[in-house]
């Protein structure tokens, strides 16, 4: 996604893995204890006095509580001290973040939903205009169907009006055909 979100990413993947829980030392040392997902230390975190927000410094510790200095792995203390150290800007930007994707969401979303408006509306519109298409189609066909009979009783009137006059003439009969006479 952005170079910030990949830095993020690599702290969170190098520190210990979570979760994570804390333990308020004694009230004596103003510090706290971080402490992994098994219940191991994994740092003293240590304040300047009760109410003091900065820290002075942050310790690994040994499992039994004292700083024991062999055990340290340096490499995940200064991976877990650089989670930690970030978290005050990381999270914030996280959630920043995150509130954009939902804000873009919630306006695809709305998007979405006008657009599908639109869709059922044209929709409408078209099958009101296949209807009425139908509906021209069947009165046209009764139309013609009607204006065909119509001519075939018209042309059998015109027949049945040649052969009286022809009767009248006392003459021969004059033979018509359907094309006209012959």
């Amino acid at each position: 996604m952005t170079d910030r979100l990949d830095e993020i990413r690599s702290r969170a993947e190098a520190a210990t893995p979570g979760p994570w829980t804390i333990e308020p030392l004694d009230r004596k040392y103003y510090g706290t204890e971080i402490l992994d997902g098994n219940a191991e230390l994994l740092f003293t975190i240590w304040r300047e006095n009760e109410s003091g927000p900065s820290v002075r410094e942050i310790e690994r510790s040994g499992l039994d509580g004292d700083f024991d200095w062999s055990h340290m792995e340096l490499a995940d203390d200064y991976a877990d001290a650089t989670f930690i150290a970030h978290a005050r800007e990381d999270i914030p930007y996280l959630l920043a973040e995150n509130e954009q994707l939902i804000a873009f969401l919630a306006a695809a979303y709305e998007e979405c939903n006008r657009l599908m408006d639109l869709y059922i509306a044209q929709r409408r519109e078209h099958n009101k205009a296949v209807a009425e298409v139908e509906r021209l189609r069947a009165e046209s066909g009764r139309y013609i169907a009607a204006r065909y009979g119509e001519a075939d009783a018209i042309r059998q009137d015109l027949i049945n009006i040649v052969k009286r006059m022809d009767e009248q003439r006392s003459g021969p009969p004059v033979a018509l055909t359907e094309g006209g006479e012959s």
